[in-house]
């Protein structure tokens, strides 16, 4: 884009601010894709999916092209859908843009569906498990496979989805909300090999449990790296059947559990000795005064008691590590385990990816639907590979 043209367009929507809000919103919309070009990005996406769709002939099964009705075509649809979910926008703006011009088209390329026609659209695509579909297409016919391969959980707030279903739960982590939890196996290079949903206050060591139960020979000979939150013995026992490698830091909470219940446990029978004690001779006295001196005694053998009980893990902790400092994300790992571990960090860069723009908050109801838009954002990571550019 030349620097006139760049003039001539602020030029126009500093008028159109002051005429119009709609075709100002238009024209702030129509600049952002000049200026981020994302014209190649969604064209190769459109035409990704179409060549999918011609291969497997499932064109008829989307759209009827012979309806007297047909005024879109499958690009139009693909167009459309993948500018709405690119540029991240609401269903209320996206008419806005279409009121604001009604031969309005994007890149003068693809054509905007009504609202209605285009949510139709997208649920047979989720029906149908279109960009799942897509996914597992591109991880049939391409070398994906690395020896290092890493799981991870996050966290995804509730919007619209009802709170009696079963994919959505409380998380005391996020203060209470409600919301689902995504759990992605993934390469080294960021990409998924296998994503699942669950309710948000599901463990992750139980997640990865189920997930890794459905992998046959994948696993074998691999290197998982995972946080301490799938430090459990379940998990690292199915591992070792699997024939996989594992680098998990140790969970604090299970760290010397067998040690920290005894010390507590003698603590406690210690306390409900005196206070057994303070009971007897709480029946053989008659006078008030001595009854209230008995009971406040065993208030401060129970305060005591509670005071004691949280330090006994300090304690504990002291003695085993003689008085180093406890890193909580990597406690237990030598310094070999810990260059490796560090790739880790590449999940969690996939889900800053995958959360960004419409999938910061559950927007769809159904689980096909949150499914969809979670493979078509996953689709975007093969078209950034085929055009060779971080473009998100």
């Amino acid at each position: 884009m030349t620097i006139t043209k760049c003039i001539v367009l602020f030029l126009l929507i500093f008028i159109l601010a002051i005429s119009h809000s709609t075709l100002f919103l238009f024209c702030i919309h129509y600049l952002i894709i000049m200026c981020l070009s994302d014209f190649e990005f969604i064209n190769n996406k459109v035409d990704y999916a179409i060549d999918y769709i011609n291969n497997n002939n499932l064109h008829n099964f989307f759209i009827n092209t012979q309806h007297h009705n047909c005024k879109y075509s499958l690009r139009d649809y693909f167009g459309a859908l993948y500018y709405f979910e690119k540029m991240g926008i609401t269903y209320a703006t996206y008419e806005s843009i279409i009121t604001a011009s009604k031969s309005y088209t994007i890149y003068n390329s693809f054509k905007l569906p009504p609202r209605s026609q285009l949510n139709k659209f997208k649920i047979k695509l989720a029906n149908f498990n279109f960009s799942k579909k897509l996914h597992n297409h591109y991880y049939s016919n391409n070398d994906i496979h690395t020896k290092i391969i890493m799981i991870d959980s996050s966290f995804i707030p509730n919007k619209a989805c009802p709170k009696t279903t079963n994919i959505v739960g409380v998380n005391t982590y996020y203060k209470n909300k409600f919301g689902i939890k995504i759990t992605s196996i993934n390469n080294e290079f960021k990409f998924p090999l296998y994503l699942i949903i669950d309710s948000g206050n599901m463990n992750d060591s139980k997640i990865g449990t189920k997930m890794v139960k459905k992998f046959n020979n994948e696993l074998n000979n691999k290197l998982l790296l995972a946080d301490s939150g799938y430090d459990s013995k379940n998990f690292k026992s199915i591992l070792d059947d699997k024939n996989c490698e594992y680098i998990i830091p140790i969970n604090k909470r299970n760290k010397d559990s067998t040690e920290i219940k005894k010390l507590k446990n003698q603590m406690r029978e210690h306390s409900n000795d005196k206070i057994n004690s303070k009971k007897i001779l709480l029946k053989q006295t008659k006078q008030k005064k001595e009854k209230e001196e008995i009971w406040n005694e065993i208030k401060e053998i129970r305060e005591t008691l509670r005071i004691k009980l949280k330090g006994v893990k300090k304690n504990v902790e002291k003695k085993t590590f003689k008085g180093k400092k406890i890193k909580k994300f990597n406690l237990g790992l030598k310094k070999d385990e810990l260059k490796i571990y560090k790739k880790r960090v590449r999940v969690e860069h996939f889900f800053s990816f995958l959360k960004g723009k419409r999938l910061r908050n559950i927007i769809n109801k159904n689980k096909k639907m949150i499914y969809e838009s979670i493979y078509s954002r996953i689709i975007d990571l093969v078209i950034i590979n085929k055009i060779g550019r971080a473009h998100v």
